[in-house]
């Protein structure tokens, strides 16, 4: 269920700015205190610093959810192709088009994990395969972005309970 609703600016003028924008806030402060309840997307269109007009559209929370699915899936998709680059949090939330800081929480919101835990759970799958065609230790740590040996070692115990010398002798 979708709703709108939108604030218009009160001021007679623009020359008087400063008010409109005080009684912007104010009702777009008021506006959330009655829709506690509810997620919005806000947008305002500003002429030489004059707010004009505000307006809100409304979220279900299935909507929300959906949102928030489809941007760790997204994510997911990025760490895929991108994983044997040094990770950049900033580059992917610039590809989702969202802050670094809101690309972190709705990800472990919605997985459970951090985005670097996925990183790496990425990193060691792909690593393993490598094993498994008797790629060397050291070349599958770095094809899969390990500049360190021992970082790969040490990350590849983490995810997998062995060193990557052992999966690969536990291969058949």
């Amino acid at each position: 269920m979708e709703r709108s609703s939108s604030l218009e600016c009160a001021c007679p003028r623009p020359a008087e700015s400063g008010d409109c924008e005080k009684k912007f806030f104010e009702q777009t402060l008021d506006f959330m205190r009655r829709n506690k309840e509810t997620h919005f997307q806000a947008s305002h269109v500003a002429e030489d610093g004059h707010v004009l007009m505000v307006c809100i559209r409304l979220l279900s929370p299935a909507q929300v959810t959906e949102t928030r699915t489809q941007i760790v899936a997204a994510a997911v998709v990025w760490l895929h192709e991108n994983h044997s680059a040094e990770f950049n949090l900033d580059a992917l939330a610039d590809h989702l088009g969202i802050s670094r800081y809101y690309a972190s929480r709705i990800f472990r919101d919605v997985t459970g994990k951090t985005i670097s835990r996925k990183l790496r759970e990425i990193r060691i799958e792909k690593a393993a395969k490598l094993l498994q065609q008797k790629l060397p230790v050291g070349e599958a740590g770095r094809a899969v972005g390990y500049s360190s040996a021992a970082h790969f070692t040490k990350a590849f115990v983490v995810e997998k309970g062995v060193t990557p010398s052992e999966y690969r002798q536990g291969q058949p």
